[in-house]
Formats: C-alpha cells, structure tokens, sequence
C-alpha cells in the first residue's frame, strides 16, 4: 500500500470536497463568499448552489434514485433547473399535480389527425417516461431524476380510425416533433420507442438535433435480443456526432434485464440503468411500477439534464461522453458487448475526469497547473498564516472538460508540525557512524553518517540517509571550519557558548541562528576567534543545496552570511551579529510547486542579533534576540504573487548551572519563541469561476503573513557524565501554541538515554 507524505495526505483530503461550479451567461458576481477581496467579474460568474437535503420519503420511495447516485447532484444543489428535457413519446398527464409548473410552452401534439386537441395521454406510457425524468418533489409519491427540470412533451402516437392511440409512432411525426424540440432548444431528447433505423427526413433531423448541442438518448428496445432496436443502433452510429447514447435495463441486483437487449455493436455507446419495477404514474395519475428500457432510458435522460445544469459550458457529445467514461463497469472488465460501458452513476459523473488543473491565466484553455503537482511547504515562520486566506479557501479547477470544480486548498497552507525529531534526540533508528581524527596542519577531521529513519520520514522516497564530514584547521587562536552536510547555526549566538548546553535540548535547533539554519546543511565555511582587539570575530557562510527548475530557474537554492563580534561584560560575554540570506524560489523557508512555484526571483533578508550570557549567584543567564527585515518583491504569476517587507524575530531566555543534582552535571532551561513573522502580507490571485465563453474570474486578496498564535518552547536539559566515557541526559520540551497556532494543543516530549563514547 502506498505511503501518503503529509503534503499529499492534504491533498487528497481536499479532493474529497471538490465542489461543482457553475459557468452561466449572466447575472453573478464572481465573488463567492465575503472577505477582503477584489474581484474582477465579468457576467456569468455564479456562486456556489444551495445543498438539498434530498434524503425525503419521496426520494427513498423511488426505486433507483440512490442506485445511480442522484443524491450527489442534490447534495451540490443541482436539481434540472433551468434544463428543458423533451419527451417525443404518448404524450403527458398534463394537469396531474407531479407536472405543476413543469410543462415547457412549446409541449403539443405532433400528430394530425389530433390537431386542436389538448394535449393527453392514452397509454400512460409518456406519462411514466416523463415522471422518471422530471416528477416534481412536492411531498408526494416519488420525484424525477431532475425535478426542476422542464419537460417538453411532444406527443407521437399515431391515431386510429377511431381516433384512439394505435401506439405506432411514425418517422414522419418523430422528425417533426425533433425539429420542434430543437428550435425551442431542448437540452435533452429522449426517445423511449423502438423501431427501425431512422431514415431521412428523421435521420436529418437527430443530426441537426446533435449540431444544436442537445443529448440523444434511445431506448434499447425489449426484445432480448444481442442488439439495440434500429433506432438505437442510429444513436451508437457516427451520424449522431457522439452526441447520442442507448440504454439497457438492469435489474434491483444490477444484472441485465431478461427482456432488454444488449449492447452489440453499440457497446461503445450503450449504458444500463435500472427498468424493472420503476415507480412513477400512469395515465390516471396513479401510483404505478413499470418495467421496460422505455423507463431506463428516462435516468439517463434526467442525469443529462442534471450534467448540462451542473456544467453548461459542455456540449452534449461532451455530457455523453462523461456518462460512458463515469459508468460503473458490469460484467466482463471493460467494455463489453451486454453491458456496453456499463451502468449510470451520477456521483462520479459530477465528479473531475481526467487532469485536474489550477487556470494561470485568463482562459479556461491557457497556462495552468496540474493539481496533482501543486505543493507548498511552510516555513516555521510563517505558521498558519496562509491557511487563513479566503481566497486560497474557494480556488477554481478545471478538470479534462473544463469544468469547474471548487477546492479548498487552504489545507496545504497548514503549519507544518512543530513535534520535535524527540526520536533523532534519543538516537532511534541504526546508530550514527562518527569518525573523528587529526588532520594536517593541526587540523581535526569528522566524518558522520546518519542511517534514515523510515518512521520519521514526511516522504519515504526521499534521500536513504545523512552524510557529513567537517574538517577544521587551528590556525593560531583561530580557526576554519569547512563543513559538508552540517548546518552552520549552531556555531554562532548562544549555541557557540558550549558550556551552557544548549546544543543538548531536545528543540537546541530553535536556539541556533535561524538565518543560517535557514540556508540548509549543504556547504559552510566559518572563520572563528579572529582577534579584534578585546573582542573576537567570527564569520560564517552557508550555501543550501537548492536545485533548477525544469525551464532552467534557480528554485529553492538559500546562501546566507553571519558576522557575529563578541566581548567581555563584566564577568559574562556578549555579543552583536549582522548578517543576510538570499533565497531563490522560497521566502522564509516558504516553498511550493506548480501553482504555488515562484518564478525563482531573488528575495533578500537582512537581519541583526544581539546576545549575552552572564553568571549570577552560581548560574548562568543566557539570552538572545534576533530580528529580520525580509524585501517585498514579485515571485511569480502563481497563487502567490508578491510580498511586502516582512518582519521577522525570535529571542531566547534561560540559565544553566552545574551541580544540580549530582556533582559534575549540568543542567539548562530555556524558553525560546521561534522565528516567526511579526508583520508584513502577501497577494494571492487565484481563479474562482469560469464564464460560458471560456474566460476565467480571478479575485485578488492581501493575507497577512503573521501567524495567529506565538509558539513558546519551554525546554529543560540535564546531562550528567559518568565513568568510562559514558554519559547520561534527560530532556523535556513543553511547546505552547506549536506552529505559531493560536488556540493549538499543547505538545510534550520527554526523553532520557544513555550513550558510550568509542
């Protein structure tokens, strides 16, 4: 089973919310949800539908509604709405309460022998078809699959010499009735009739009915056979321009109807449904259970008119499509001649097909990024800063069909965890290799390597373990440090003052000086113990492995510098440092990929330091603080596109004494709160919708980048050296709001071990 880092367990939380959009021709705003945002919206930006609590006696009465996932439609607010559904059948119970307000004004009957007549229906038949499809929820018997959608009933029966239904529809009435639905701009057709392949006058009129953009649908016809009816045969045939599809019938358990015929040779075309036992009306209005492909076809029909509401950018070869690749498959894997595509479920139909892709520009069919791909990892400065944007809350995608979807992407913004490695405190994991020996020209050398732990590991594909070696020369009351997988910070500030044994806290990372820390443990050079007169003079750079991007941009490469002079006071030292850290394709530490990938641009911080310790009665007091001035400056033209100054700082207070608890030991506490961003913001601009021709509406906002809480670690070290090499320690660590979060659960961790010097 594969293992999800933490970025991508986040991510696949937020697919599980994606949430349908809608692209409409008018009347919205663009701007979803209140907040501090400007939106440029063009018409046919529309916010976000009102759920339906679907789950009624109406819904639970019918017998296939949950089967082919309707609920998913109603849960997003898509209920048919606006979507005119034609039924070329027997006609409609017209005044029967489950059709109030549901007739579209271009309904009538298409037959001759009838004309002036109202309209009516004899058999039923097109009453039932039209209650699968567009029955009203009105608190009685069942509703519809789109129960907002309007019907077009065009009535094809032929008439007798007596006047009465003979039940023979002829091709000449069906064209005519086509033509009708068509020019009045029918969404759906659906045609639950059987018959003979569609011949001229008939054939002319399906293809212009798919030119105009409507879905074709056809039942398979009932008579058991290895192929559709001719007429549905035509819908699977090129001359329906893809925009046509045929269905079977299923039973309650999902296996073919006895009386359905099968896929044939329009498998590529062909759905099930469920047709045994389907609840709607009849011709008296009553409750009544039909059967046939007549009353699948309906489902599919009603999930077509539910799609083209949900999506009105696609066109109807496009909503065919969606609902042959979405089918839940049956029988022989893959597509197959009883079955065809399989069965009709709604659910995933609503959902993204295909690349899921973040728009970068303006047009739906421009620059963009895959979703997939997107990353951001968050600088512990930063903490929860960026999950408190509105606008990274209701991102616009696109998935294979442009069509938009919205996600909530905040939670990749989350603080990174601030559990301590309490595990690389203790050693865990196969032990480190260290070598250490005298080099040339009085110099010392130490090689190290780290075995991986897997079970600390955010990507488990990562690097299998840490190597490093250091070299230093004594150069006369000085000395050079050249390092290779080492980070620089602890050699200066408070962490440079061995003796008080900060370097031996559980979080002694937090102490180090966070500008160099911050440049990685790629490659460093520290100069230490210069002479400048009473005070001495150490110099350090680190340089961060970085890497290039694929267009060739420098992409989270850090180099960072630190002058650090110190002198007596009193009986104690202090000391002031200066220094910058340059960093391409980050900003504090902030990085990210594809839509959150910054164009590589150089961002400069420039930071001071000021540090003391001093004995006192027996103890040492130690402190430090530390402040950043980061450069506002354009990143890039993803999700995030700029920065203004920044503002950074962190500080740290403790005391350390030997001879505590037994002679020889030492002891230290310290509270230290963590770099963290004290003021400054950022510009997002991120897509939110999408419009009918294409464009894309993007809102701009300015997030803070100063965390809500102020994280405070709270640390106690003791470590006592015994005989023959060998040591003992104890450490505790109390973190307060951890990541900067406000209101977050305390974290503790506590450890003690034991270790022999070889």
């Amino acid at each position: 089973m594969p293992v999800l880092s933490r970025r991508n367990r986040r991510l696949a939380a937020a697919l599980v919310a994606l949430v349908p959009l809608s692209a409409c021709t008018g009347g919205g705003t663009g701007a979803a949800n209140p907040g501090p945002t400007t939106t440029s919206a063009p018409p046919g930006a529309t916010a976000l539908r009102v759920p339906i609590a679907y789950d009624t006696s109406e819904y639970r009465t019918s017998t296939a509604l949950d089967r082919i996932g309707a609920g998913a439609a109603y849960a997003h607010g898509v209920t048919g709405l606006g979507r005119t559904v034609a039924v070329i059948d027997s006609g409609i119970r017209a005044t029967d309460p489950e059709f109030a307000g549901a007739l579209h004004p271009a309904s009538a009957d298409m037959v001759a022998a009838r004309a002036g007549a109202p309209l009516a229906d004899e058999r039923g038949h097109g009453t039932g078809v039209a209650a699968v499809i567009g029955a009203r929820r009105n608190d009685t018997k069942t509703h519809g699959v789109a129960f907002d959608a309007r019907i077009m009933a065009l009535r094809t029966d032929a008439a007798g010499a007596d006047g009465r239904s003979t039940g023979l529809h002829y091709q000449s009435d069906l064209a005519a009735a086509t033509r009708r639905a068509t020019a009045h701009g029918a969404d759906v057709l659906n045609f639950s009739l059987g018959g003979v392949a569609p011949a001229g006058d008939l054939s002319s009129a399906l293809a212009g009915a798919a030119r105009a953009g409507a879905v074709l649908v056809a039942a398979a016809g009932n008579g058991g056979d290895a192929e559709p009816a001719g007429l549905g045969l035509w819908f699977a045939s090129p001359a329906a321009q893809g925009a046509g599809v045929v269905v079977g019938s299923v039973d309650a358990n999902g296996t073919i109807s006895d009386f359905s015929n099968r896929a044939g040779s329009a498998r590529q075309f062909y759905l099930v449904a469920p047709g045994e036992l389907i609840r709607a009306i009849d011709a008296q209005g009553r409750s009544a259970l039909w059967s046939g492909t007549s009353f699948a076809a309906p489902h599919v029909s009603g999930a077509a008119a539910l799609l083209r509401e949900a999506f009105p950018n696609l066109t109807g070869a496009q909503i065919v499509d969606i609902l042959l690749r979405s089918a839940t498959d049956l029988g022989e894997p893959g597509t197959d001649a009883v079955y065809g595509r399989g069965m009709l479920n709604l659910e995933a139909a609503l959902a993204p097909l295909g690349e899921t892709v973040i728009p970068a520009g303006e047009a739906v069919d421009g620059a963009a990024d895959a979703l997939a791909a997107t990353t951001l990892a968050v600088g512990g400065a930063v903490g929860d800063a960026l999950s408190r944007s509105a606008a990274l809350s209701r991102i616009m995608v696109l998935d294979e069909y442009q069509r938009p979807y919205r996600l909530d992407l905040s939670g990749l913004a989350a603080a990174r965890p601030a559990v301590r490695d309490i595990a690389g405190w203790l050693g865990a994991g196969t032990p480190p290799l260290m070598v250490h020996g005298a080099g040339p020209a009085g110099g010392r050398v130490s090689l190290i390597e780290q075995a991986r732990d897997e079970r600390l590991a955010d990507d488990p594909a990562g690097p299998a373990g840490r190597r490093a070696a250091a070299f230093t020369a004594d150069l006369g009351g000085s000395s050079v440090t050249i390092a290779r997988g080492l980070a620089a910070g602890h050699r200066f500030g408070i962490s440079a003052e061995e003796h008080l044994g900060t370097g031996r806290l559980i979080a002694g990372d937090a102490i180090e000086s966070p500008w160099l820390s911050l440049a990685g443990d790629g490659s460093s050079i520290v100069l230490d113990g210069i002479d400048a007169g009473p005070a001495s003079l150490r110099f350090g750079i680190a340089e961060g492995d970085g890497r290039t991007a694929h267009d060739g941009r420098e992409a989270n490469r850090r180099t960072a510098w630190q002058a650090e002079l110190t002198a007596p006071l009193g009986a104690g030292r202090a000391g002031v440092s200066v220094g910058g850290l340059t960093e391409y394709g980050s900003i504090l530490d902030t990085t990210g990929s594809a839509g959150f990938e910054t164009d590589g641009s150089r961002v400069d911080t420039r930071f001071v330091g000021l540090h003391a310790t001093m004995p006192v009665a027996g103890v040492d007091l130690f402190g430090s603080w530390s402040f950043g001035l980061t450069e506002g400056t354009r990143i890039g033209d993803g999700l995030v596109r700029s920065v203004s100054d920044l503002r950074s700082e962190t500080w740290t207070l403790g005391v350390s004494a030997s001879g505590v608890l037994a002679p020889g030991d030492r002891m230290t506490a310290a509270v230290t709160r963590p770099l963290r961003v004290a003021a400054g913001d950022a510009l997002l601009d991120v897509p939110v919708a999408r419009t009918l021709d294409g464009q894309v509406v993007r809102e701009s906002e300015r997030v803070s980048l100063a965390p809500s809480g102020e994280q405070l670690d709270l640390q106690l070290g003791w470590r006592l050296p015994l005989t023959g090499r060998s040591e003992l320690e104890a450490g505790a660590l109390l973190s307060l709001e951890p990541g900067h979060v406000e209101g977050a659960d305390p974290e503790l961790a506590a450890g003690l071990k034991w270790r022999k010097r070889l």
